[in-house]
């Protein structure tokens, strides 16, 4: 039998190359870094409750590429606020009597600030009178764009406030800090 043992931990134990280290290298699952789970998850059945849709629309959704799969597989999958955000403005797009396919190219060109932008309604310098929606194109970069009074804005004003964010997402850098 060999006279090796597993070190104790603490004790000086020797590497490959023969060096002597004080504690032996991590096994296991201790050697992987641990990673905070986000605030927010949902299963399927919050989903359901907080947007109005089926479980089987939102996975129809996800199998066409509108929003990302789960977290997990089967009765432990769970969705984050990017689900909820994306599920919220498809709702909203399909309103404005968009195909799932136009509504997939623009999600597609949009962060999660982007899309929270588009689908938020803030009020302008005077609330009397006009209505402004604000789109994050960039961490730095928004663009305020006035609501009609009915709610629907023009169809073209729509199209280029699109590309203009496509074009912010595509040429401006992430901030990296």
């Amino acid at each position: 039998m060999s006279d090796r043992r597993r070190p104790r931990a603490g004790s000086p134990t020797e590497d490959s190359a023969g060096s002597r280290r004080k504690t032996p290298l991590p096994r296991g699952s201790a050697a992987r870094p641990s990673v905070m789970p986000e605030p927010y998850r949902y299963t399927i059945a919050d989903l359901e409750a907080k947007t109005g849709l089926t479980a089987r629309t939102i996975r129809y959704y996800v199998q066409q590429g509108l929003i990302p799969p789960a977290h997990g597989r089967g009765p432990t999958a769970t969705y984050d606020e990017s689900h909820m955000l994306r599920l919220q403005a498809v709702e909203a797009l399909k309103d404005q009597r968009l195909s799932l396919s136009e509504i997939r190219e623009r999600l597609l060109t949009l962060s999660d600030s982007g899309i929270a932008g588009l689908m938020r309604v803030e009020v302008g310098p005077n609330p009397e009178e006009e209505l402004w929606r604000r789109v994050v194109l960039h961490e730095d970069l928004e663009l305020m764009v006035r609501v009609a009074r009915s709610g629907r804005g023009s169809a073209a004003i729509e199209e280029f406030v699109e590309r203009i964010a496509r074009i912010a997402h595509a040429e401006l850098p992430e901030r990296q800090e």
